[in-house]
Formats: structure tokens, C-alpha cells, sequence
């Protein structure tokens, strides 16, 4: 306030706006990696999976300039058998972006060992006196669901140490594991 000769009083006001011109980089936050299993004898699971589409619907972004942000994200139409990486990404009014990862790792179903007592009396043609049994074990084959090929499980009887059965109860072709 001022006054002046006569002492009058005088009140002015004025209002300054600071705008930075510096511009940070949006913050991008990427869901938790998740693990699925494609289906019985697939070999991808297609990003329309629920888990998948939550995982994808997971990333959020935001800028000190702008705001919330919606982020982007590379991810493929389908998932293959192994590790996928994505990366989501924002960008804000300023053109700077910023990206973070998360990943997602489909197994193949694993093979089902399993046989009912009429597949084994069908195919069996040992007889069995009371009280005696057949020990069964289930072997599998290429279980490393890493490499390409085919994974396989065969139920082995034996009676008295004689093989009387054998055999394949489950397989699946495994393709090569493909790395983003």
C-alpha cells in the first residue's frame, strides 16, 4: 500500500504466473510378470486371454505436466510356448516418452498320465490270482519344455518283474522356444 501527501491510501495487487519450462519424462508403471498355460496341445494363448488381457490392461502412466497418462504396449496378438517380453510406453505433451517391462511366460499343458482299470484289462492279457498286483510307473519323455520335439508318457506294468504293459498314454509336440 502507499500513501501519499494528503495521506490517501492506495492498494494495488498484481498476479505472476511461473510456468517451468522444463519438461520431465512421464512415469511408467508395468504390471507384475505373469505365468499362464496355453491349452492342451497349443502351442500360443492369445493376448484376448483374460489373465492376458488384465496383465495388458495392468500398466498405468502419469506426468507431472500432464497428468494420467494411457500407456501403449508392443504386445503380440498371441503368446508363444516361453518368455515374452513387453514393453509399455507413454509419451507426454512435451514428446518425451518413457517406457517399462514386464514379462510373460506361457508353459505348454503338461502331459496327463492317466488310465482306467478297462483300458488296462482291455489291453492286458496277463491274469492276475487273488491278492496279486501289477506295479504301474509312468515314464516321460523330453520333459524339458525348452526344446523342440516331442514329449511323451508311457505307463509301464510290471508283475513279478515281467513288463506286462506298455503303453504311450499322452503326447504332444512341443515347438522350438521362441525368445523376444
Amino acid at each position: 500500500s502507499v500513501i501519499d501527501s494528503g495521506e490517501l491510501t492506495g492498494t494495488a495487487t498484481s498476479t505472476v504466473t511461473i510456468r517451468a519450462t522444463e519438461n520431465t519424462p512421464p512415469v511408467v508403471i508395468a504390471p507384475q510378470p505373469i505365468i499362464v498355460t496355453a491349452p492342451a496341445g497349443a502351442t500360443s494363448v492369445p493376448a484376448t486371454d483374460p489373465a492376458i488381457a488384465a496383465f495388458l490392461a495392468g500398466a498405468s502412466a502419469s506426468d507431472i505436466e500432464d497428468g494420467t497418462l494411457t500407456p501403449t504396449n508392443d504386445a503380440p496378438a498371441s503368446f508363444p510356448l516361453g518368455t515374452t517380453i513387453v514393453t509399455f510406453s507413454a509419451i507426454d505433451s512435451g514428446g518425451l516418452t518413457w517406457t517399462a517391462t514386464a514379462t510373460v511366460t506361457v508353459n505348454a499343458t503338461p502331459v496327463a498320465a492317466a488310465l482306467s482299470i478297462q483300458q488296462f484289462k482291455a489291453a492286458n492279457q496277463v491274469r492276475l490270482a487273488r491278492g496279486e498286483s501289477v506295479d504301474f510307473s509312468v515314464r516321460i519323455r523330453n520333459n524339458d519344455r525348452t526344446v523342440a520335439g516331442t514329449t511323451s508318457a508311457t505307463l509301464v506294468g510290471t508283475h513279478n518283474g515281467a513288463q506286462v504293459y506298455n503303453q504311450t498314454i499322452a503326447e504332444q509336440t512341443i515347438p522350438a522356444r521362441v525368445n523376444n
